[in-house]
């Protein structure tokens, strides 16, 4: 038997090797030199593909601001001090749904008052550029505390 294979199969790991180098090599590009990588142990071909393809497309993702996303989907931004409380309790539902939309998930909001929430959104919450992970089946999630992903 000669040391290359040229079985079906090994040829759809060969392809995957290479795909596997390229994405390693994109993401290197993306980062300026600075990417970290490592290994949790074996990890199958198929996943690591899996994984790495949805780190390029993270890395290449448009950034903006949930702000201006918002804006874009046609939600008036009303600054809170013009806002009564009737209108804000309003706003606060229109703008939970346009996040929900655009898949940014708040938490740990219970020991804020719906005027602090939304003062916390419009200056803070909602200021922070992040990547658009709507169309990579990804959420953003926030909180008064802190931002994961």
């Amino acid at each position: 038997m000669s040391a290359f294979d040229p079985t079906p199969e090994n040829e759809a790991n060969v392809d995957r090797e290479i795909r596997i180098e390229k994405m390693k090599r994109e993401l290197e590009e993306l980062s300026g030199g600075a990417m970290i990588s490592g290994s949790v142990g074996d990890v199958p071909p198929e996943l690591e593909e899996v994984f790495l393809e949805r780190a390029c497309a993270w890395e290449r993702a448009p950034y903006d601001t949930n702000f201006n996303r918002l804006v874009q989907r046609r939600v008036e931004m009303i600054p809170p001090a013009e806002l009564d409380d009737c209108k804000l309790r309003v706003k606060l539902q229109k703008v939970f749904c346009a996040l929900a939309a655009i898949r940014c998930f708040l938490h740990d909001t219970d020991h804020l008052s719906d005027r602090e929430l939304y003062t916390w959104l419009w200056s803070d919450g909602l200021r922070e550029e992040t990547p658009d992970l709507s169309q990579l089946g990804g959420a953003w999630h926030m909180s008064p505390n802190r931002q994961w992903c």
